[in-house]
């Protein structure tokens, strides 16, 4: 009998370790291992496969370099969508690029003009500046760097990936908006850029201790927590439910934050994260626990 539990218990612990699991959990809620490299070959070798759209493409590109993917997303993202949660999940910042003309009326991104803003591996992100474009955030390519293109013209000029189109290892420019119709010259160029340790970030563990949430009067909840000596400053986020997305509301170097919430009554759910700079980057620590509170009227 005994030697039949033991089997069984042996069977059940080798099952276990060999259990396949989530993608998401390769690297953490953290872009700080980002590979450039690694998105760059997925690029040069699938950019023509046919799949999906440009934000499928791009997507597909990062996480094969270490971006984790959203486990409880089953639908296809927009540029603007997945941008924010790039964004939102601490993995990227987001900076208008200055475009100049490289070639006629075409402007591209000047590596000498974008310094610290893009680089290898980050998405370009082309938004339309007319208000009433149905989605002006329309289309989503890769960085290539500034080596040139594939017939070495235009050293010093950022190249891209795109998806499914005879642009790949050409100058990354403004191309007419294809919602509504828009000129080329009527479009920004932004880049995500990644905060991974390529990029000059670091990585950092600090958490916050002691968090506090109280609700007073005039819509107003009062956020508090004990101070962190790593800490260059903090990240107050709050979310509309316990499961609901957090989202950056603050960033203070006090340990304390006052919120003025919409509705009387309502419970607010807050977490707190330390930040660190580094030769003037934002280096985010991890989530403190969560609290909650409600505010009076």
């Amino acid at each position: 009998m005994k030697k039949k539990v033991f089997s069984l218990l042996l069977t059940i612990t080798l099952s276990m370790l060999f259990l396949p699991t989530a993608r998401v959990s390769v690297y953490g809620a953290s872009a700080i291992h980002y590979n450039s490299a690694k998105a760059l070959t997925y690029a040069e070798n699938h950019w023509n496969d046919g799949k999906g759209d440009c934000v499928a493409f791009v997507r597909r590109c990062v996480e094969s370099a270490g971006i984790p993917r959203d486990s409880n997303r089953t639908y296809n993202y927009t540029a603007k969508q997945y941008k924010d949660y790039l964004v939102k999940n601490g993995y990227a910042v987001v900076y208008k690029l200055k475009t100049s003309i490289y070639y006629g009326d075409y402007h591209g991104i000047k590596e000498d003009d974008n310094k610290g803003k893009i680089a290898p591996g980050d998405i370009i992100l082309y938004r339309c500046n007319n208000e009433k474009c149905p989605k002006r955030e329309f289309h989503l390519s890769l960085c290539n760097g500034a080596n040139g293109t594939a017939e070495g013209k235009y050293p010093g000029w950022m190249t891209c990936y795109a998806h499914n189109a005879a642009v790949n290892n050409k100058v990354a420019c403004k191309i007419k908006c294809s919602k509504c119709g828009a000129s080329k010259n009527s479009i920004s160029l932004y880049a995500i850029h990644f905060k991974s340790e390529e990029n000059g970030y670091r990585n950092y563990t600090g958490k916050v201790l002691g968090v506090k949430a109280k609700g007073t009067a005039n819509k107003r909840i009062i956020i508090s927590w004990k101070k962190l000596s790593t800490a260059t400053g903090y990240k107050v986020y709050r979310a509309p439910s316990k499961s609901g997305t957090y989202v950056c509301i603050a960033s203070v170097k006090k340990t304390t934050y006052t919120d003025t919430v919409k509705s009387t009554g309502k419970k607010y759910y807050y977490k707190v994260k330390p930040y660190k700079e580094v030769n003037c980057l934002k280096n985010d620590g991890k989530f403190s626990s969560m609290v909650s509170a409600k505010s009076s009227g």
